[in-house]
């Protein structure tokens, strides 16, 4: 079920004009900062976009030259996820495991994050979501195991576009319910996180 439901919204994404996606993801950035928990936020995990995905490169940007700490993810040995701190997005970031930029080794064998910090917003890519902020991922599991170990648990936002709504997600046991998710067209939230339920 969820394969094939996979395979119909990447389908549809992938016939998606760039020009068009282009207009979403300009609107999905100002939507994005238009949070009062996002401007507030100083420590960040951002996915790093790739192929048609909401566009993350210009966000992560962003933050940097906002000065926050900005953490991406990679795939360790034990595939598995992990991330790392960078400060320049050109020259912090190469290919990784699928061909998505990724901090180098050197980065990866420093501290994360220093002691008395802690990821407060992390960003996570989307294939498909529904009105309760169940979300469909890839299928490799990475981020559901990733977000589910994390303590203190930080505010998770998706990031979508309107046509990758669905009803409903199949949802498991180890699936993890984001706290929103942005697109072009709206807000969705869960009504329980503050300075977000008046954007919903």
């Amino acid at each position: 079920m969820k394969a094939l439901l996979r395979k119909k919204i990447l389908l549809r994404r992938e016939r998606q004009p760039q020009s068009a996606l282009q207009i979403k993801n300009k609107k999905i950035f100002l939507s994005l900062f238009s949070l009062p928990i996002v401007q507030q936020a100083s420590v960040f995990l951002s996915y790093v976009s790739f192929k048609k995905e909401v566009a993350t490169h210009q966000i992560i940007r962003h933050l940097l030259f906002k000065k926050k700490w900005v953490a991406v993810p990679y795939i360790t040995s034990r595939d598995e996820l992990g991330y790392a701190t960078i400060q320049d997005f050109d020259r912090d970031l190469e290919p990784g495991k699928f061909g998505i930029l990724e901090p180098p080794i050197v980065l990866r064998k420093k501290s994360p994050l220093p002691p008395h910090l802690h990821l407060e917003v992390v960003l996570v890519p989307v294939v498909a979501f529904d009105q309760q902020n169940c979300r469909l991922g890839h299928g490799r599991g990475y981020f559901d195991r990733f977000l589910n170990q994390l303590s203190p648990r930080p505010l998770t936002i998706g990031l979508a576009y309107q046509f990758q709504y669905i009803e409903r997600v199949p949802r498991h046991s180890h699936d993890y319910l984001l706290d929103c998710i942005v697109t072009e067209k709206k807000i969705y939230s869960n009504n329980l996180v503050p300075n977000l339920a008046q954007h919903a």
